[in-house]
């Protein structure tokens, strides 16, 4: 589990916890809201429309069917090129989405981040509240 993932657990539980936020406050659908885009994001969850979608805009023959002239010239994409091009792309997204929170936890390990993730506190507040 990442940072963020972490953050964003202890923020969900402080709201429930501490402040007794019900579970279908506009806080917790704010958080709920965050937590499930931030997901989305680290996993890619796009469809293979959207992601059509965007690669026409940098292939513009991406849709036509491959065809070679006489003279060489080829333009197009047979569907296992659209496949590889696809996957590439979301190989690539991914590398560059793990990367970037690999070097955000990397930063954040010297911080002083026990108040944040340390769950004593909600400990401290169920078992007082039993």
């Amino acid at each position: 589990m990442n940072n963020i993932t972490s953050a964003i657990a202890w923020l969900k539980n402080r709201c429930l916890l501490r402040y007794r936020e019900s579970n279908d406050s506009q806080t917790l659908s704010i958080i709920n809201l965050i937590d499930n885009t931030y997901q989305n994001i680290i996993e890619c969850n796009i469809s293979t429309t959207e992601i059509n979608s965007i690669i026409n805009k940098y292939y513009f023959d991406f849709d036509m069917d491959k065809s070679t002239n006489n003279d060489g010239f080829s333009m197009g994409f047979s569907d296992a090129d659209r496949a590889a091009l696809r996957h590439n792309i979301l190989n690539i997204y991914k590398d560059i989405t793990q990367n970037i929170v690999y070097r955000n936890k990397q930063e954040t390990t010297n911080l002083e981040t026990k108040d944040i993730f340390d769950n004593e506190e909600i400990l401290h507040v169920i078992s007082n509240n039993s």
